[in-house]
């Protein structure tokens, strides 16, 4: 019938090739879990008081696209945002920037890792 004379493009539109599924895999993932850094970063500097939490928050989506130097900018980037605060004490600044830094270094290290290799069947 009319099926068996398909164009041979028309089948592999249908199934595209594994890099490509793994492509789209990742970047996927990728999105959620920036998603959820830039959440997490927004909602420790909203609990300390950190003005712009919502700027950083965003900042932290885009910049975890970079490997670890991402991670580095958006540890050290709600720390003068903080201190600009007259209200905020040294303590508090330090506390900030465990948080965030434990925050990035659980998502980086574990989360980031598991659900990838989960998702990913890389050969």
């Amino acid at each position: 019938g009319l099926g068996a004379h398909r164009h041979p493009s028309a089948a592999s539109a249908a199934h595209p090739p594994s890099w490509q599924r793994q492509a789209s895999i990742y970047v996927r993932w990728k999105m959620f879990i920036c998603l959820g850094k830039a959440v997490g970063a927004g909602a420790i500097c909203a609990g300390f008081g950190v003005p712009l939490w919502p700027v950083v928050g965003l900042l932290v989506f885009w910049l975890n696209w970079i490997p670890i130097a991402g991670s580095a900018i958006s540890i050290v980037l709600p720390i003068p945002l903080a201190m600009a605060d007259p209200s905020s004490t040294g303590v508090q600044v330090l506390a900030l920037v465990i948080a965030t830094a434990a925050m990035h270094l659980v998502v980086d290290n574990c989360v980031e890792q598991v659900f990838m290799a989960r998702a990913m069947t890389l050969h």
